[in-house]
């Protein structure tokens, strides 16, 4: 049987510091226990969990859109208050979605709308209830290749 490669074994326990380290110590995360194993023993990635949150997190400043965090917080006028701002709130909730395969408890986020894949993407999902009622996902290439952010509609 093959393995998960290393740098996807306890994830889950490495992702309160590596939010920590990149400004995010207050939000509150669901990383299931061994559900980035699982992923990469489905789907083989040549990116690891950690590095794509990284993508994740330095991407969501730059994403523009009409529903993107951004830009709610510029139509809000929130000049106190940036879009990372919002994201270290306790109130936001940071997570892995996880496959069909996955074990019942690891399935409580939302899967993306679309035809995105955990095949090709390690997904994760965003609610921010001080800012949007819509659920956000960020959807990073298993290959490192590509970073994008789509929002509920």
């Amino acid at each position: 049987m093959r393995r998960p490669r290393a740098c996807a074994s306890a994830f889950e326990d490495r992702a309160p510091l590596l939010l920590a380290m990149r400004g995010l110590p207050r939000v509150s995360m669901h990383f299931p226990a061994g559900e980035a194993a699982q992923q990469e023993l489905l789907y083989p990635s040549s990116l690891c969990p950690d590095r794509a949150l990284a993508m994740a997190l330095e991407s969501v400043s730059s994403w523009r859109a009409d529903e993107s965090l951004t830009e709610i917080v510029q139509e809000l006028g929130r000049a106190d208050c940036s879009a990372r701002c919002y994201l270290n709130r306790e109130s936001t909730l940071l997570g892995m979605v996880a496959g069909k395969d996955s074990r019942l408890g690891h399935r409580l986020l939302p899967e993306p709308p679309g035809d995105e894949a955990l095949s090709t993407h390690w997904i994760f999902f965003v609610s921010v209830a001080d800012l949007s009622q819509h659920g956000y996902w960020a959807l990073v290439a298993r290959d490192g290749s590509s970073t994008r952010w789509i929002a509920e509609n």
